[in-house]
């Protein structure tokens, strides 16, 4: 039997192992959208003064890492947070789910109902995850959104299909990036769930913990560390949030709070991190030694 799928025009000839992954990955995306353990929470807020930027990650699995590399000649220093991902055919398969570099470039990630990424034929393609990349490289939202309005997403729909990015940057420029929807600030703060903000037919919308979060910081004047770790006690999940994290930026300081535990935070100095050799760390074994 021949298949073939007809993109923008072009028909292209799939191979069995190729169509049977995709459709594997795409039953495991639908799946974990139906999990109360795909709701994640983030947020981020600005004035003058301050840029903060907050997230819950809500998951099934404890078995965080945190990876630290520092600067070279090609790329800035950063952090990334590092959780198991399901995948059939690796048991073992991880994905970087958010990071800090030192710019202040900051990024998380969200499960997301089903939404495909178009085949754009004058585009450069992109094969892989490309955060580590954008963390390497880039320093602004701008930059980021630039980089993916440019390349041909398509052949990143093996993660990108369900799921959603959200950057924040030093200036308090935010998006989150939906394949091939872009959902840039507007106003102060911007929020992420787990609902497409560009089809919230889709599901996953209304959401309380977004609810929470846009009314808390619609009536907030004064944006403090105290605020936004209020805030995500407000919105986690309370047998799935495996970590949390609040991050000024701009400032040194990296706060990480374990399963929920919000009155005590592991504090990272991210400069000394950075100026140190690449190193990793068993993100639960911070709480074991406090």
């Amino acid at each position: 039997m021949n298949i073939h799928l007809y993109i923008g025009g072009i028909k292209i000839k799939p191979s069995i192992k190729s169509l049977s992954i995709f459709l594997v990955m795409t039953i495991i995306s639908g799946f974990l959208v139906s999990l109360p353990v795909s709701a994640c929470t983030g947020f981020t807020a600005h004035n003058e003064q301050i840029v903060i930027v907050g997230h819950n990650k809500d998951w099934w699995s404890s078995d965080t890492w945190i990876h630290v590399f520092p600067a070279n000649e090609e790329s800035y220093a950063r952090l990334f947070f590092e959780i198991p991902y399901p995948h059939i055919f690796n048991k073992n398969y991880r994905v970087l789910a958010g990071g800090i570099n030192e710019k202040g470039l900051c990024y998380e990630s969200f499960v997301t109902p089903l939404k495909f990424a178009s085949f754009s034929l004058f585009k450069p393609p992109i094969f892989r995850n490309p955060v580590d990349h954008i963390m390497e490289h880039f320093s602004t939202v701008q930059e980021v959104v630039d980089y993916i309005e440019s390349h041909n997403l398509f052949f990143l729909n093996y993660i990108l299909c369900s799921g959603q990015i959200f950057v924040v940057d030093q200036t308090g420029d935010a998006a989150i990036i939906e394949g091939d929807d872009i959902i840039r600030i507007d106003g102060e703060f911007q929020i992420c769930t787990n609902f497409l903000h560009s089809d919230t037919s889709l599901g996953g919308y209304p959401c309380w913990r977004y609810d929470t979060a846009y009314s808390t910081l619609q009536n907030s004047t004064d944006l403090t560390i105290s605020l936004f770790t209020n805030l995500l006690n407000a919105t986690h999940q309370h047998d799935y949030t495996q970590y949390s994290w609040i991050h000024e930026i701009g400032s040194d300081t990296l706060y990480l709070y374990n399963y929920s535990d919000f009155q005590h935070p592991h504090i990272l100095d991210l400069s000394a991190e950075f100026s140190q050799p690449a190193h990793s760390y068993y993100f639960p074994s911070f709480f074991d030694e406090d």
